[in-house]
């Protein structure tokens, strides 16, 4: 068991040096323009979409917002429980302070010359979330619900204990768990229907394993190598995934 938890705090050692911190925003609103017509029209006046604007903000004067969802590319460089996730979220525009979308994201990471033990990893994340915008503003809250998909290799080191010959995916080990999403973040449009945005801090906490794929403890006789790869599994399950600078840049239609 003291092998395995030194092994599991390398790596999570490893990802966390690279640093989650604070940013400090300063956002400047722009000003609404307004147009006056001749006396035979009625004056009027339409919002136009500025950077600045939530997502839900018209393209132009002359015409009148009609986008009703949106599609995102992401990339999240501090992200654990594995950095450098990429993925896409596609969504739909309720209303000026709300909005709802189905993000996913996958990354992997492959570490052999730090843990014997161990060796491709791979994460996964399925999310239904909502935003929550300020009136006016591109800030927003975002929270929803995750399902997370984690699996990883076991290494050679476990593996040539085993006696007997070999038996198929013995050294896959998957586990699957129910959670919650939350995030702060600021997210722009553009006259173009592009938006740039980052959720500055987000944090993905796995809360019920609904599924575990250990087939090793099937076979695995060893006490020590089997505490190894169970201390491995509890780990996973429940660490939290802190994560910052989630950048996503997309487009409205």
């Amino acid at each position: 068991m003291i092998r395995w938890n030194s092994n599991i705090l390398s790596v999570l050692f490893f990802v966390c040096t690279i640093g989650l911190s604070n940013w400090s925003i300063a956002e400047q609103v722009a000003e609404k323009t307004t147009s006056e017509f001749s006396n035979s029209e009625p004056s009027k006046s339409n919002e136009i979409a500025q950077e600045g604007k939530p997502i839900v903000a018209p393209l132009s004067e002359e015409e009148p917002q009609k986008y009703n969802y949106f599609f995102n590319l992401k990339y999240a460089y501090l992200d654990l429980l594995i950095p450098s996730k990429y993925g896409f979220s596609i969504g739909y525009i309720k209303s000026e302070e709300r909005t709802w979308e189905f993000e996913y994201l996958k990354g992997s990471f492959s570490i052999p010359f730090l843990i014997k033990d161990l060796g491709k990893m791979s994460d996964e994340r399925y999310s239904i979330n909502t935003r929550s915008y300020s009136k006016g503003s591109s800030f927003n809250i975002m929270y929803g619900v995750s399902y997370n998909d984690f699996s990883f290799v076991l290494g050679d080191k476990l593996l040539n204990k085993l006696s007997g010959g070999l038996y198929p995916s013995i050294n896959l080990v998957e586990v699957q768990s129910l959670g919650f999403n939350f995030s702060l973040g600021n997210r722009w449009v553009f006259k173009n229907r592009f938006t740039l945005s980052m959720d500055w801090f987000s944090w993905s906490q796995p809360l019920v394993v609904v599924k575990k794929n250990v087939p090793y403890l099937d076979y695995a006789t060893d006490t020590e190598d089997r505490e190894i790869v169970e201390d491995s599994i509890k780990y996973i399950s429940y660490f939290p995934r802190f994560g910052a600078f989630k950048i996503n840049l997309g487009i409205y239609f």
